[in-house]
């Protein structure tokens, strides 16, 4: 099924393949796909969501990158791939031929060596608009820090998922220092992490909101799960900052 389907691929002129809970974890079978992928010079977006696609799988991923492809959007949310999968896409995301703008790597068992190797494959990413990376536990210090070491010297990257990676205070000391520096994202997510008002305070919300490229900033902190919403909406003199509270 593989092999056909992925021949079906290459001779198409798809724009959007959509394989959500699918069975693909024979990894023979995806990698013929991906090969057909690959190979469609129509194809701009794949998704591959809820297949329990493992770490092994990471070749083929790379080949749906490496290659200098039309796919401009990968999602792979939900699947496995874990620190060892997420270790080998990391370089290929540092390569100039990789054109991809958005990608999703949502639950996907990702650990601190994962997220240090793709956020610093990332300083150099001059395509990558949006990352997702929620539902992972990468809140810790160190992951962060290499957060913030990538955050202060790309240029590209718009939209950032947080929500839900077991952050703390600790971690979003060192993730706010580069945010305030960063000239880039517009969109932030940090809901469903273990923020106390120490944290919040690190934000330096006053400084980052009157920046006229941040649009939207959501987080919670507290043991009550209190939602907050910023939006700055930037103007010629000034930017008005609107909140919202949920309880």
């Amino acid at each position: 099924m593989g092999l056909a389907l992925g021949h079906a691929i290459k001779k198409s002129h798809l724009r959007t393949l959509v394989m959500h809970d699918s069975g693909l974890k024979d990894t023979a079978c995806v990698s013929a796909i991906s090969a057909g992928c690959a190979e469609c010079s129509f194809l701009h977006s794949v998704s591959f969501k809820s297949n329990e696609i493992g770490p092994l799988a990471a070749e083929w991923v790379c080949q749906l990158l490496e290659q200098d492809t039309s796919i401009t959007c990968l999602d792979m949310r939900s699947n496995i791939l874990a620190d060892q999968g997420t270790m080998s896409i990391a370089p290929t995301l540092a390569n100039p031929t990789t054109h991809l703008t958005k990608l999703v790597l949502f639950d996907n068992r990702i650990r601190k060596a994962g997220s240090v190797a793709l956020f610093t494959a990332l300083k150099g990413n001059q395509y990558l608009k949006s990352l997702d990376v929620s539902a992972n536990p990468i809140g810790c210090p160190i992951s962060m820090e290499t957060l913030k070491d990538m955050l202060t010297v790309n240029t590209t990257l718009e939209s950032l998922f947080l929500w839900k990676i077991g952050l703390q205070d600790e971690g979003l000391i060192a993730l706010s220092e580069g945010l305030s520096v960063n000239n880039a994202l517009k969109r932030v997510e940090l809901r469903s992490n273990t923020i106390t008002v120490a944290g919040l305070l690190a934000l330096r919300l006053e400084h980052i909101l009157q920046k006229a490229y941040m649009t939207y900033l959501r987080l919670c902190y507290g043991s009550h799960s209190v939602y907050f919403r910023f939006f700055s909406q930037p103007s010629t003199k000034n930017q008005q900052v609107h909140i919202q509270s949920y309880g």
